[in-house]
């Protein structure tokens, strides 16, 4: 009964949640209308699920977030050309009283490729999204000015030090051997934002 109220729930929300267990993470989300868990999770339950739904529920009632994660909300904004530089992208999340958003890390980063991913225009492959993270003197920095790392697959600068802005690719196929998350200039236009509270 309790596992049939929480895919409701989460069908109704439109959930997925990612959690660190002991020996690694566990990633559960909705998947054609039923609660799917990947990774190393320990409880199949339910009751696992049921406590993040409640925690990311509050946080959804502050708001409507896109996505949670570790208790962030993230905004997606995707128009449907490439006609937003970095100013615009500013300008778009601070429209709605947020800011440009972060990655924090890899389960982060996968939760906002699954979430991006369906807002690509039909008629395009990619879209690239603005975050508000830096790249100066050879690190990649959260807003906060923190230090963030992200794997070689992943994270692939340009050698334009000039270039101090990040955007993250998202691709309705994912290749090998692509720029995922990179600097550019910013100047570039691109139709994804990525806003945070």
């Amino acid at each position: 009964m309790l596992r049939m109220f929480v895919v409701l729930v989460a069908f109704c929300l439109g959930v997925a949640f990612a959690t660190n267990s002991q020996s690694g993470v566990c990633v559960i989300k909705l998947v054609k209308g039923k609660l799917v868990s990947v990774g190393d999770c320990q409880k199949n339950d339910g009751s696992e699920i049921a406590r993040l739904m409640k925690r990311d529920l509050k946080m959804k009632q502050k708001g409507r977030c896109d996505i949670l994660y570790k208790s962030k909300c993230f905004h997606a904004i995707v128009y449907p050309t490439h006609n937003a530089n970095f100013e615009d992208a500013q300008a778009a999340c601070k429209k709605h009283k947020w800011k440009l958003g972060n990655v924090y890390d890899v389960m982060n980063y996968l939760l906002l490729q699954d979430f991006f991913v369906t807002m690509i225009p039909a008629d395009q492959s990619l879209i690239n999204v603005w975050t508000g993270m830096t790249y100066t003197n050879g690190n990649l920095r959260l807003t906060s000015g923190k230090e963030a790392t992200f794997p070689e697959q992943l994270w692939k600068p340009y050698s334009n030090t000039q270039w101090t802005n990040v955007v993250f690719a998202v691709r309705k196929v994912r290749k090998k051997n692509t720029r995922d998350i990179f600097n550019i200039a910013p100047d570039w236009e691109y139709n994804g934002v990525l806003c945070e509270d």
